[in-house]
């Protein structure tokens, strides 16, 4: 069926850019006859769904991003969003500009629930901790990340300002046992991400200046690099070391 739909989106717009799309293009007359041709093998052919229009653009649901998707028959979303996967767009790029998404939503909601203060309807000035906190750090957690990301995204940054807003907090009101704990974990979490960048850091002048001795390095720091973010010892050894120096 994939094989089938991109050949027909192909064989009737075959110069069609999957990059940026501009929303007039999707209403000539030859797009409503292929899609009408859809009937009957795109299930819900015609239901609406959102689309992207930049293919390398992340989607946030606000007003401001409402210029960034387009509402299109869910056939027309199948046939661009199934070219996109087989032409390549989502690749390597991609992937980073997603996890860079990711970062910043997580971060983002780990720096609003430091700054909310809990209490009963006054603000005694106590970040209510609660489980929003834990599962966003958790999410910073899962990804293997580098410098840029951390600076792209912001996530650096959330991370470091928990830390201080907690600490405030814990020192002016003792026995507050899960601020405590939440602080101990985004500390640990920032001593991570600093030992894996400094790691990126070797891994970028071993690869600079090569020779066997470096290849062995190398190897090593890929153990240890595993090690540090749970990370299969099946995976790619060239995935690694670009993780490492990238």
């Amino acid at each position: 069926l994939d094989a089938h739909v991109y050949s027909k989106f192909r064989s009737n717009f075959p110069i069609f850019s999957l990059t940026e799309i501009s929303p007039p293009t999707l209403n000539s007359p030859l797009w409503r006859n292929v899609l009408t041709a859809t009937s009957g093998t795109i299930e819900d052919f015609n239901f609406m769904t959102l689309l992207r229009n930049d293919v390398k653009e992340m989607f946030w649901m606000t007003e401001e991003s409402s210029s960034k998707v387009g509402l299109v028959p869910r056939s027309q979303f199948v046939m661009i969003e199934l070219a996109r996967c087989k032409e390549g767009y989502y690749d390597l790029g991609f992937r980073r500009v997603l996890r860079r998404f990711e970062l910043k939503r997580a971060g983002d909601e780990l720096r609003k629930c430091v700054s909310s203060s809990g209490g009963d309807g006054d603000d005694n000035g106590v970040p209510k901790v609660d489980e929003t906190g834990w599962k966003a750090l958790q999410r910073l957690r899962a990804w293997h990340v580098t410098k840029s990301d951390l600076i792209a995204s912001g996530a650096g940054k959330a991370v470091r300002f928990a830390c201080r807003k907690l600490a405030h907090s814990n020192d002016k009101h003792t026995g507050n046992v899960n601020g405590n704990n939440l602080q101990k974990s985004c500390e640990e979490l920032l001593t991570r991400w600093k030992h894996l960048i400094n790691l990126g850091t070797v891994a970028q002048t071993l690869l600079t200046s090569g020779g066997k001795d470096a290849e062995r390095q190398l190897s090593a720091m890929e153990h240890l690099y595993r090690h540090q973010t749970g990370t299969s010892s099946q995976n790619n050894t060239r995935g690694t070391t670009d993780n490492l120096s990238s």
